[in-house]
């Protein structure tokens, strides 16, 4: 395991995701396709994105380092405000986290925060019912499921909690909506048969970019 102390969103963090298998993207690196001829195989929004990172891997830098959304830059804003309410929920200081490496240097998380020894934290700030309401109704986390397993593997941790940031509801004082998750071996053991496969395919694009004949004139 490698600690990364950097800000996230800068510079310096941007550089070390280039190449990098993430968290983030782990639900999309998962999927398979269910009908076809590729019966099985990976999506096509996941080759793109091995093919991304093999670029990187190949360049040694991100191929996009400076596009930021809207909605990045709100969950930037909101994350410190989550973390916050956070602390005074659970009477403990929450301990700001630039990246976490793997020690071969393939995957990575950017937590957002990690909670003493053991634990650590996943804020989210969706404006879509969609998302918003398998979370607040159910208690269905899913879609984050991934992240956060993947986070305790590379950093080691046994229990994460989940955050689900709604600054609308905070008159009320329930704006911070907490879950906590265990570490899950059975859940990790699969996850990491997926990324090793998944790199595999990163690896094949990068030899085939290596590969190419630059000057067909």
């Amino acid at each position: 395991m490698k600690i990364i102390d950097c800000e996230q969103g800068s510079k310096e963090w941007h550089e070390e995701r280039a190449g990098v298998i993430t968290a983030s993207k782990l639900q999309e690196v998962r999927k398979r396709l269910k009908s076809g001829a590729n019966k099985g195989g990976f999506s096509k929004a996941a080759e793109q994105y091995a093919f991304r990172l093999a670029f990187e891997r190949v360049a040694g830098t991100p191929l996009d380092d400076t596009y930021v959304t809207e909605y990045m830059r709100r969950g930037n804003r909101l994350e410190e405000a989550a973390r916050v309410v956070h602390e005074a929920r659970i009477n403990n200081l929450i301990e700001s986290v630039g990246m976490v490496k793997s020690d071969c240097g393939n995957y990575g998380a950017s937590a957002d925060g990690f909670i003493g020894d053991k634990g650590g934290a996943e804020y989210k700030c969706f404006v879509s019912p969609e998302k918003m309401m398998p979370i607040m109704l159910e208690g269905d986390l899913a879609d984050i499921q991934d992240q956060m397993q993947m986070n305790m593997w590379l950093s080691d941790r046994d229990w994460w909690h989940f955050g689900l940031y709604c600054p609308h509801l905070e008159s009320i004082g329930r704006d911070l909506l907490l879950i906590k998750v265990e570490r899950d071996e059975e859940y990790i053991a699969g996850m990491k048969a997926d990324l090793e496969e998944f790199n595999t395919l990163v690896e094949s694009y990068k030899k085939k970019i290596k590969a190419i004949n630059y000057n067909n004139v």
